[in-house]
């Protein structure tokens, strides 16, 4: 089996993908088997990795899997106080390659709210001053990649934007953002309302000089009859080896720019 460069956070150096799996496994604390961090944590898994990222690879030209491979990495705001206080934009994974820095924001059930909210004029009501500092610091980053018209940025979700922005942190890089949708019977018809829904929202910001991407893969959960305790759902972490989630060969690229 091939090595891959696992890393969880910032890079401190590579880890194993078994390693990885156990720090997912003490410190996440999830509420369902159908959180997207499950199935994109098996997404990459090494064990056929090459032929899973295929088409992603395909559609930028460029070889994913020779990347670090970051999950849950920070991207902190400028720094300055005209940037205000805020967290940390929390990539699910974010590849990083000498010319390319790829954040990947991956949703299962959670595309249950099409809507995508909050929307930035909703996100700038609690605490306007200080807000409006840190959205300029997101917007420092994207630069001149989007419009300035902030009639448009108001009805944009604010996670999209902030996603946008980790992909541009890096002036010395390429960015690159991919919406990796996981969905299955129960929740196609929501994945595809939300799939127009984002279309939508990235092309009225009229984003340039930045890839944009939208992957859909089926999952197909090998053990949803099973009644696992809230404490024990982060043991599936460890049990990826089984392909609880399927084969997930068949991702299929639907939206990009």
């Amino acid at each position: 089996m091939k090595e891959y460069d696992y890393v969880y956070g910032r890079p401190q150096g590579g880890e194993k993908y078994k390693a990885l799996t156990e720090i997912f496994a003490a410190r996440e604390s999830l509420k369902s088997e159908k959180t997207s961090t499950l199935p994109l944590v098996q997404f990459w898994h090494p064990d056929g990795l090459e032929e899973r990222v295929k088409c992603l690879n395909d559609a930028l030209d460029i070889d994913l899997a020779s990347g670090q491979l970051c999950f849950e990495y920070p991207t902190s705001l400028p720094p300055g106080k005209e940037y205000g206080r805020g967290k940390a934009s929390m990539s699910d994974l974010m590849i990083l390659m000498p010319k390319w820095r790829v954040a990947v924001e991956a949703k299962y059930t959670e595309v249950k709210d099409e809507n995508y909210k909050p929307l930035v004029e909703e996100w700038l009501k609690d605490n306007p001053e200080n807000r409006q500092k840190v959205l300029a610091g997101w917007k420092h980053y994207i630069g001149d990649r989007m419009t300035n018209d902030e009639k448009i940025i108001n009805v944009t979700p604010y996670q999209l934007l902030h996603r946008i922005a980790s992909a541009c942190a890096d002036p010395e890089c390429s960015p690159c953002v991919i919406y990796h949708l996981f969905w299955d019977a129960d929740t196609r018809a929501k994945m595809e309302t939300f799939v127009k829904s984002l279309k939508d929202w990235v092309e009225k910001i009229e984003l340039r000089n930045i890839r944009f991407i939208v992957a859909t893969t089926e999952v197909l959960f090998k053990v949803s009859t099973v009644k696992l305790p809230v404490v024990e759902l982060s043991e599936l972490f460890l049990r990826m080896d089984e392909k609880l989630y399927g084969d997930m060969t068949n991702t299929q690229i639907v939206f990009k720019i």
